[in-house]
This record gives structure tokens, sequence and C-alpha cells, in this order.
């Protein structure tokens, strides 16, 4: 009975250090990050005499700039309003997935999965809503997200990072299978 208990306080203690360092492991992260977004903004507050100095002092410069960055807004909002397009459908099918299974109808493997994303995605536009509800505070999003990453809906992601991901997962699969096999 002795030994139980020495063993049941080991891994209470094993469970909170490995909570600790989890803790710690994200305060670091959130440190680094805020770290990195402070450097950022002073690097670019330094820079940004010279910069406008040449932009104004290079008019052709300067326009062949502004296409750019028109280009990538446009580029941005077009994303943007296909995620909110993509979202959109998605919790219309979710909600006849969801009034069926009401009905007593069961779901296919498929159909959980899509329910289950739509939902988390409709959960994850709570924290999204509010960058964009207060003011400047969408400034701070690209930070957000480099610290969450999984915070934007999945709707909102990019496909080409998205099969990035996957064919690594795919590549590290493959490894684990091949050193199983051995």
């Amino acid at each position: 009975s002795h030994s139980n208990s020495n063993s049941s306080s080991s891994n209470t203690s094993s469970s909170s250090s490995n909570t600790s360092s989890s803790t710690s492991s994200s305060l670091t992260k959130a440190s680094n990050a805020v770290s990195l977004a402070l450097q950022t903004i002073l690097t670019f507050i330094a820079k940004l005499p010279s910069v406008l100095l040449y932009y104004l002092t290079h008019p052709t410069s300067l326009r062949l700039k502004l296409i750019e960055l028109k280009a990538l807004a446009v580029k941005e909002a077009q994303h943007f309003w296909m995620g909110c397009k993509l979202l959109a459908a998605d919790v219309r099918t979710a909600r006849h997935i969801l009034g069926r299974t009401l009905r007593g109808s069961t779901l296919s493997r498929r159909e959980r999965k899509q329910l289950l994303r739509t939902a988390t995605d409709v959960f994850r536009l709570v924290p999204m809503s509010i960058f964009v509800l207060v003011p400047f505070m969408e400034f701070a999003l690209p930070f957000a997200l480099k610290l969450f990453p999984e915070m934007l809906p999945s709707t909102f992601r990019d496909g080409l990072k998205e099969e990035e991901k996957m064919k690594g997962e795919l590549q590290m699969r493959i490894s684990m299978a091949g050193f199983f096999q051995e």
C-alpha cells in the first residue's frame, strides 16, 4: 500500500511537470513572438524616413510599388471573399445535416467529419471577430496567427499551404512505416 502511494505521487508530480513544461513552452513561444513583433515594428519605424524619401524622389518606383500593393490587396480581398462564401456554404450544408440528424437519420463518416469541421470553424470565428470589431486590432492579427496558426477557420486557409502540410505528413508517415517495417 505504501509503494502504491509513492507511485501515485510520482505520477502526479510527473503530470504536473509535463503541464508546467508545456506552460513554460507556451510562454516562451509567446515571448518570442512578442519580441519578434516589437523588433519588426522598430525596424519598420527606423527605416520609414529613408523609404519615404526614396519613393518621394523616385515617382516611377512609387507608382510601381502602389500597383504591386493594389494587386496584393485585390488578391487578399478575393481570398477573403472566397473564404466567406465557402464558410457560408459549409454552414448551410451543416444545417441540413444537423436537421437530418435531429429527425433520426444516421450520419456517414464524411458527414460527421464535415459537421465537426464546420462547427469548429464557427467557433473559431469568435476570436477572429474580436480582431475585426476592436479598432486597430487587425494589425495584431498576423502576430496572433503566427502564435496560433489553427485560429483561422479552415475555409480561409490557403490551399497551397494545406497541400504542403499534407505532403509533409505523408512523407513522415512513409518514413515511419519504413522504420517499423525494418
